[in-house]
């Protein structure tokens, strides 16, 4: 929910862009019928609701423009659709989004560079201008977007896929290394939902259980609106199987006109999983090399209670040290800035527990620390199954740390005013149907 997706309108350096979106849902709405007539439409999705209190300190910057405890809601409306035809499908999922808090909403420029960001993520590197906001004020804004809307076409091995879409790829728990299209931030609270981006998707299953997968995300310049190569990413990925039960991923992509070559390797021991992802970067300066990704993880029972926990370590091939936080070198801040990346420095440990103390209730804490500074964020959510199509969601983030540290918070020049994340508690009902 804090990673809502929708665009601000974009004026008219984006004509062409309008006129290629719509083209594209001419001929979708064209389609349509076809789709309709040959079989029923299958419908599902949410409304959902998150009140959030936070609690900021003196001498921040939440407390300079605006109350020290703020109260913000947000509201998430989902309608997922799907036609089926044959070997074709057609899926679209649409969003209704909101957000209203009695603080009031900061300008970016407010923002040192690298921390920026819109109140909704917007589509304006993506091919389609899929989102529309119609209320915009100092305290609440709304909008409504497509999060998917592409074609599907099967057959015994083969998968081809084109439009709005979610992919995932990598081994990651709270961090990753591998999955370049969307990830979450390592501190989301809530995944029901990953990004969609525009792209083309292929993938090819052997009968030994390997797969080939490839796409291809053509994205625009946020400066000019225009389609440009510096922008695209390329990926092809192989999954395969060696003896001793190891599972493998290789990965060679070109990605914001960086070549990338990745690998993962995944296997049991002793009950547990173990997996590894590693990325070479073409990044400059001291900083470049290797991201990577390990973690472990584990399911036990105690005293008749399910227990699942992991444990993980995240080191930044990007990462800076504390003195460049604020200015950190141009590959990791372009990375922030595109939401791929989203940590300053280099070596991170995150836990997480999920106990299940009844077959209606679960507790869910997780932990992250930087290693580096010692700032960290505890979270944890209460998860109750009010009934079959209910869901409530009780959480509390705390963030730690000394001034100046990531997660303690950052001072900003010239008065030292902290840029802190707050103390944050928190309530989320979900409707499904």
């Amino acid at each position: 929910m804090e990673r809502l997706c929708l665009s601000k309108t974009i004026g008219g350096r984006n004509e062409r862009k309008r006129k290629i979106t719509v083209l594209f849902l001419s001929v979708c709405l064209l389609l349509l019928p076809a789709f309709i007539a040959a079989s029923p439409l299958r419908t599902s999705g949410h409304l959902q609701e998150q009140t959030a209190l936070s609690r900021y300190g003196d001498n921040t910057f939440a407390d300079l423009i605006g109350p020290q405890q703020p109260v913000q809601q947000l509201f998430d409306g989902r309608l997922n659709t799907e036609y089926q035809r044959g070997n074709f499908r057609f899926v679209t999922h649409n969003e209704l989004l909101g957000v209203f808090s009695d603080a009031p909403f900061v300008d970016d420029e407010a923002y040192p560079q690298m921390l920026r960001r819109d109140v909704f993520q917007t589509d304006d590197r993506r091919l389609f201008d899929l989102s529309k906001t119609f209320l915009v004020d100092e305290n609440a804004q709304m909008a409504m977007r497509f999060d998917r809307l592409y074609a599907e076409y099967t057959q015994d091995a083969l998968v081809l896929r084109a439009g709005r879409q979610a992919i995932t790829w990598g081994n990651g728990m709270a961090f990753q290394t591998l999955d370049l299209f969307n990830p979450f931030s390592p501190i989301e609270v809530n995944r029901d939902y990953k990004v969609g981006d525009d792209l083309l998707y292929a993938q090819w299953l052997f009968d030994s259980g390997s797969d080939l997968q490839f796409l291809f995300v053509p994205r625009r310049d946020v400066d000019t609106g225009n389609l440009t190569e510096d922008q695209n990413s390329y990926g092809l990925k192989f999954k395969g199987a060696l003896p001793w039960d190891i599972e493998y991923d290789l990965l060679v992509s070109r990605h914001y006109g960086e070549a990338l070559i990745g690998a993962g390797v995944s296997k049991e021991i002793s009950g547990a999983i173990w997996r590894v992802d590693l990325i070479s970067l073409e990044a400059d300066g001291e900083n470049g090399g290797i991201s990577l990704v390990t973690n472990l993880d584990y399911s036990w029972t105690i005293a008749g209670m399910n227990v699942y926990g992991f444990l993980e370590y995240f080191y930044s091939g990007v990462g800076t040290d504390k003195e460049h936080y604020l200015d950190p070198p141009p590959d990791l801040r372009e990375r922030i800035a595109r939401q791929e990346l989203f940590t300053l420095a280099r070596n991170y440990l995150a836990t997480g527990l999920r106990v299940e103390v009844h077959p209606l209730l679960q507790i869910v804490p997780t932990h992250i620390m930087n290693l580096d500074d010692t700032s960290g964020i505890a979270q944890v959510q209460f998860r109750y199954d009010a009934a079959s199509d209910v869901s409530l969601v009780l959480g509390l983030d705390v963030p730690y740390g000394g001034q100046g540290t990531e997660f303690g918070g950052l001072a900003l020049p010239p008065n030292d005013v902290l840029l802190d994340r707050g103390e944050r508690v928190y309530l989320r009902s979900t409707y499904f149907f």
